[in-house]
């Protein structure tokens, strides 16, 4: 690392990251055991909607925690900004491990479960660019991509430590004793999160500003930016739905539509998303020699193109072998857009108005891409009665996500506007 960012500084924001992340994560893994227990139906496919829409709903909290924590970020403190994330996560996740089901608290339970859910939403809506943003101003302008890697290096740890505890939890306890209590354990582990916040707030000092700008107004930043903010938004959307679609929701739809077993469903996603950790920092050292754009568009365009070939062979003898390998080639080609993607939006923005751009940009990408992805596919699946119909809605969202990339000017040299202490 450079004088700019200790290795234990460095590890510090990808670990917090990590358990923020893992905290959102979680409850979509878990889904398939809170439908019943806090939406129960008489059908089970109503069930899995309302969680999914519960799921959904946390997302129109992202935007607005992105721009109140965006803007403290910008005004005063990235490192403010991400202490004040992690503190709302943790409190969400104490309501959600400690919260009664609905055969206890009736039609208080689920009402716990979506208060704990828009906080998590506020709190991922500030958290979502910050860790990147740092990362990003702490980097050498020649190793900027590898740096801004390690945010979303970050988060799939996140998937896979949610994943690696699903599969501990189906495969230690039956499906009787997780519905009876076994289903709290993941987020009991989650709260690990409070320690580690702790360990950043005495790690990071605050990095010293040149000339900061406190008196700009929202509608002066978002009507200068506008047509970057769209870009964004754009390019954000393929990402958005290949995570929520095709690895958390990915276990739930073999179960449930192919019938799979549930922890060797959590296995293939484990080993795919294993792969794609692996490669992110690769492609995020590319990306700093080949350029952010050309990785894009590689990206994408396999992406788009595997889907449906991919599915379709699942579909036709659905294994956990053919799950394993389409998860591999799928989370292959995903490596390679997220090993891009921060540092390609990051660098679009100014130093003043990084942080409230990105997080404005960022959070209505994922509310429209992101928010009831899960409930879409299942609807979709419900409407044409053929679990296929699960490619529609990933394959309009990473086409859009190509048209943004035409659009999108890669920049040598970011704005930074500011020094950075050595810290730690």
């Amino acid at each position: 690392m450079s004088k700019h960012l200790s290795v234990k500084n460095a590890a510090a924001i990808v670990i917090g990251n990590a358990f923020e992340w893992y905290d959102y994560f979680v409850y979509s893994f878990l889904g398939i055991y809170l439908a019943k227990l806090f939406f129960p139906s008489s059908n089970d496919i109503n069930s899995l909607l309302a969680v999914t829409a519960t799921f959904g709903a946390s997302f129109f909290m992202r935007p607005l925690g992105g721009l109140i924590l965006g803007r403290i970020a910008d005004k005063y403190s990235r490192v403010r900004a991400m202490n004040w994330s992690i503190l709302l996560m943790s409190l969400a996740l104490l309501m959600l491990s400690f919260a009664p089901t609905y055969h206890h608290a009736g039609i208080l339970a689920p009402i716990i479960i979506l208060t704990a859910r828009l906080m998590q939403g506020f709190s991922a809506g500030g958290e979502c660019g910050i860790s990147g943003i740092i990362l990003f101003e702490s980097a050498p302008s020649d190793k900027r991509g590898l740096y801004c890697s390690l945010h979303n290096f970050g988060q799939m740890i996140a998937v896979q430590l949610s994943l690696i505890v699903g599969i501990a939890l189906t495969q230690s306890l039956s499906r009787a004793q997780i519905e009876q209590w076994g289903w709290r354990i993941p987020f009991i582990i989650g709260l690990l999160i409070i320690p580690a916040g702790g360990y950043i707030r005495r790690s990071f000092k605050e990095p010293a500003l040149a000339t900061p700008n406190r008196n700009s107004s929202l509608t002066d930043t978002v009507r200068d930016n506008l047509q970057k903010i769209l870009v964004v938004i754009g390019l954000v959307g393929g990402g958005t739905v290949a995570v929520y679609v095709l690895l958390s929701y990915m276990p739930t739809y073999v179960n449930v539509y192919l019938h799979i077993d549930i922890s060797n469903a959590y296995i293939a996603t484990l080993l795919g998303t294993g792969l794609m950790t692996m490669f992110i920092p690769v492609f995020g050292w590319l990306s700093d020699k080949a350029g952010r754009r050309r990785l894009l568009i590689i990206a994408l365009s396999s992406c788009l193109i595997e889907i449906y070939p991919c599915f379709a062979w699942l579909n036709a003898a659905p294994s956990f072998e053919r799950l394993l390998i389409i998860q591999c080639i799928l989370c292959f080609s995903m490596s390679l857009y997220f090993g891009a993607i921060m540092s390609a939006i990051t660098e679009i923005f100014s130093y003043h108005v990084r942080s409230t751009c990105l997080a404005l940009s960022i959070n209505t990408s994922v509310l429209i891409f992101g928010a009831f992805a899960q409930f879409m596919v299942t609807l979709l699946i419900k409407l044409f009665d053929n679990p296929i119909a699960v490619v529609i809605y990933p394959m309009c969202g990473i086409a859009i996500s190509l048209i943004a990339t035409w659009f999108y000017q890669e920049s040598k040299e970011a704005n930074l506007g500011y020094i950075i202490p050595a810290m730690g």
